[in-house]
């Protein structure tokens, strides 16, 4: 099954660090590999103002080593239910999960990765582990699979998301506005159309639509959607600039709902 993966990864067949599928995550700039989903909700009211993240207790338990070297920056690994602050990414993230097996495998500057239960890092980078995917800044990829900015659509979330909505080769829900973790935004769901046949360079034959591309902090963030994959995609404007929280679901849609209830729960900012 394709799903979505970074330009980075993707040319790990072809040339050292791509794959194909949707790499949230690159070699280059330990950016997460991809795929993705769509919903909306209102976000929790306020974060808590201690996490087992953060603490001010002399004798709070250390922060534990992030177990992604050279690529998580200050991630946290396995976490037990509860409520959490990244301490890298810009704005700050206060998230919470249930009990089950959710992993955060990315807290840097512009890319944060958070990982359902039953899935491992190694299959994002592959293609086929679902994943929640947040970056800073965003723009359209451009549709000639040349791993560059699409040419004349301004840097908003609803123009961005009005872009998607009516790109050639997907089949998308109506963009409807959001509230996010104190954000103003859109969210859309987008599959692979029926009968799209076009592919790109790095997708070894497979039909592809390119969308998203991470700019700046979110540089190596390349994510096209293949066959089985569904984006569910959230938009929002912070700081002139597009941030963009990707679900990436390789069940087609099925599991982007248990998704969402997590981006409702987010907070930006501290």
């Amino acid at each position: 099954m394709i799903g979505s993966k970074r330009a980075s990864d993707i040319l790990v067949g072809a040339v050292a660090c791509t794959a194909f599928l949707f790499a949230v995550s690159g070699c280059a700039t330990a950016s997460p590999s991809t795929t993705s989903g769509g919903g909306a909700s209102e976000p929790a009211s306020a974060p808590p103002s201690t996490t087992p993240s953060e603490s001010t207790s002399p004798t709070a338990t250390p922060r534990p080593r992030c177990p992604v070297p050279n690529r998580g920056g200050s991630c946290l690994g396995p976490l037990a239910a509860g409520t959490y602050t990244t301490v890298e990414f810009v704005p700050r993230i206060t998230y919470t999960v249930p009990a089950g097996g959710w992993t955060n495998w990315e807290d840097l500057p512009g890319l944060f990765l958070l990982g359902p239960p039953g899935f491992d890092l190694a299959g994002v980078d592959e293609g086929g582990s679902d994943y929640i995917g947040i970056y800073s800044s965003v723009v359209a990829a451009n549709t000639d699979c040349s791993e560059s900015e699409q040419p004349g659509v301004v840097q908003t979330a609803a123009a961005l998301a009005a872009e998607f909505a009516q790109r050639r080769g997907l089949t998308t829900t109506t963009p409807k506005p959001v509230s996010v973790g104190g954000l103003q935004g859109v969210v859309l769901d987008m599959r692979l159309a029926d009968g799209w046949k076009k592919p790109c360079f790095y997708s070894g034959g497979d039909p592809v639509v390119p969308v998203l591309r991470g700019v700046g902090n979110s540089s190596g963030v390349d994510h096209p959607i293949g066959p089985g994959f569904m984006m569910r995609l959230y938009l929002a404007d912070f700081s002139g600039r597009t941030l963009a929280i990707e679900l990436g679901d390789n069940s087609g849609g099925t599991h982007s709902d248990t998704y969402s209830a997590i981006v409702t729960q987010l907070h930006f900012g501290s």
